[in-house]
């Protein structure tokens, strides 16, 4: 997929990981200028030098973003470089995984608040700023990050990551009505099993763990990164320009519903 974003400034939170580097290289593929942020330095900096050495535009800022003052200095550093914002992608996420993960009344107070401030307060505070600035300006795109874990398939023992998803996907409706007036489009991705670390411990640790990961996807694979990255390109496109509130699903048909090895 190739479209127009020549020069346009883009902001993208948690760009250090495998979803949020591949939604800052096709950005700088297609031309955006790239505000890359990470609480993670090295990961943050190596997709910004990446992108640099490709001859495109990227600059890392690392940045907490359960930090409003933080977030907040990563949308005026975009600000005072080139005087506007036209995309703010919210991926930044995180969920706990082993013994971390309980029943609800059980939860860690401190897990349960890392996960609600990663993957929801980074959206408020992000959107706070950097909305603002598209409301002067006419006009703007912004992306959000949900979860099929948010959508209809709860997933056991992660409550506040479940929590947190679905309401990015409400959020994004929510805002959509808020801002439609001032051409300011937001809509939401939601990722089924996407390819990173985590997930290939998680998943390809034993045979029995594949089978069952791949009995929830109708296409029986994990998704690419680029899976992700590429529907945010359509959002952020011309092209998408009469769609917000929208929330796309890409999941390899988890959402449409349950099957077993299904013989056609």
């Amino acid at each position: 997929m190739k479209i127009d974003l020549l020069n346009k400034v883009s902001l993208v939170t948690g760009a250090g990981g495998s979803i949020g580097g591949a939604v800052v290289k096709k950005l700088a593929e297609n031309g955006a200028r790239v505000f890359i942020n990470d609480i993670n330095a090295e990961a943050g900096e190596a997709n910004a030098a990446d992108i640099n050495k490709k001859g495109g535009f990227a600059k890392f800022i690392q940045g907490d973003v359960t930090s409003e003052t933080e977030m907040e200095s990563f949308v005026k550093a975009a600000m005072n470089e080139f005087g506007r914002i036209d995309i703010l992608v919210n991926n930044a996420g995180v969920n706990v995984g082993g013994e971390h993960r309980k029943v609800m009344p059980k939860y860690d107070k401190k897990a349960w608040d890392l996960v609600l401030d990663v993957c929801l307060d980074s959206v408020y505070y992000c959107t706070k700023h950097a909305a603002k600035i598209m409301k002067e300006q006419g006009c703007g795109k912004i992306v959000n990050v949900g979860s099929v874990a948010g959508w209809n398939i709860p997933l056991r023992l992660q409550s506040p990551y479940c929590i947190a998803k679905s309401a990015i996907i409400n959020i994004t409706k929510s805002l959509a009505m808020e801002y439609a007036r001032h051409n300011i489009n937001v809509n939401v991705v939601v990722p089924g099993s996407i390819l990173n670390e985590q997930v290939k411990s998680a998943v390809y640790k034993d045979d029995a763990s594949t089978k069952s990961m791949m009995a929830h996807i109708p296409f029986g694979r994990i998704g690419d990164p680029n899976d992700i990255a590429n529907a945010v390109l359509y959002f952020v496109s011309d092209e998408a320009g009469y769609v917000t509130g929208a929330a796309l699903n890409v999941d390899g048909g988890w959402t449409a519903g349950y099957t077993l090895d299904i013989e056609q």
